[in-house]
């Protein structure tokens, strides 16, 4: 009787020991986390939409400001390129780059 009883004490410590080991999970420490980039393409001769400045290579100007804050508040990179007007679509349907921004006026071509 005395070994079934230290038998069932040993079980129900290791038992016990068992359930101990499998407490919560912990993850492990991330990694740093890969920056987010937001690919923009322009055409930067439409001021004051987007230009650039004579010798900077900055782009300025309204669209300019409202891609770069429409990054930060997404937590993104924003990286402009500057390409052709009739680049920016095939870029986009292609995935070159996210965005496209540009002054576009509305034609009846383009409604289609």
């Amino acid at each position: 009787m005395k070994k079934i009883g230290f038998l069932m004490m040993a079980l129900l410590a290791m038992l016990a020991l068992l359930a101990a080991g499998c407490g919560g999970s912990q993850e492990a420490p991330k990694k740093a986390e890969t920056e987010k980039v937001l690919r923009v393409g322009t055409e930067p001769a439409f001021a004051p939409f987007e230009f650039q400045k004579e010798g900077s290579d900055e782009f300025t100007g309204f669209d300019m400001d409202l891609i770069r804050a429409i990054g930060t508040k997404l937590g993104y990179k924003v990286e402009i390129s500057s390409m052709g007007f009739d680049a920016l679509i095939p870029a986009l349907n292609s995935g070159n780059i996210d965005v496209a921004i540009a002054g576009m006026s509305i034609t009846d071509e383009r409604k289609k």
